[in-house]
């Protein structure tokens, strides 16, 4: 459902307001590196998440100084992630922006997106490699080392172990995302109780 346009203006908050709203878009900023992502992108999905009406690219720009070209590309990236949305009104020539400001919504789509982009990739590559690296061992010729494992095995070893680690953490995500699809607090602290119990 898309968000009604408020009415409201920058000019309407107060000095408070605007203070801790370039606080939130600075610390945010500061985060991207960490996350792998732009530290664009992250201060434009903070300047949307922290205000409460929609924006259009000319005050994104303003706000955060940055390109019409920069603004466009991450935009357009927050919106692939599902945590921005760009609403059309009827009578204005410019697009809006608006943050997704459902905690639960933004949290599954984080998840989601990391699983199609890095998790499922990456698992499927190294099973592909593991599969590549089992055929090429046994058409190599026996080690002399009967005793010791080769190179090869010792490194079949350590993918098998990371494509397990990783199986493990997308298992814990597929748990996890139901319970967030019905907000259920109740249910994740269950979970999470089990797992520091383990």
């Amino acid at each position: 459902m898309q968000a009604p346009f408020d009415k409201s203006s920058p000019e309407t908050y107060s000095a408070v307001f605007l203070k801790a709203r370039r606080q939130f878009i600075h610390l945010w900023g500061e985060m991207a590196s960490h996350w792998g992502i732009s530290k664009t992108m992250a201060q434009i999905f903070a300047l949307l998440f922290s205000t409460p009406y929609p924006m259009d690219t000319d005050s994104i720009m303003e706000e955060l100084f940055i390109s019409r070209g920069n603004a466009h590309i991450n935009l357009k990236k927050l919106i692939e992630w599902g945590l921005v949305r760009k609403l059309e009104k009827i009578d204005a020539r410019r697009d809006f922006y608006i943050a997704e400001k459902d905690i639960w919504v933004l949290t599954i789509n984080i998840i989601q997106h990391r699983q199609n982009q890095e998790i499922f990739p990456i698992a499927e590559a190294i099973q592909n490699l593991l599969q590549s690296l089992k055929t090429q061992t046994e058409k190599a010729p026996p080690s002399p080392s009967i005793n010791f494992p080769t190179n090869e095995q010792l490194l079949q070893t350590q993918l098998e172990d990371l494509l397990l680690v990783i199986q493990k953490l997308n298992l814990l995500a597929e748990i996890i995302l139901p319970i967030l699809m019905e907000k259920d607090w109740r249910r994740l602290d269950t979970v999470f109780q089990k797992l520091q119990q383990a």
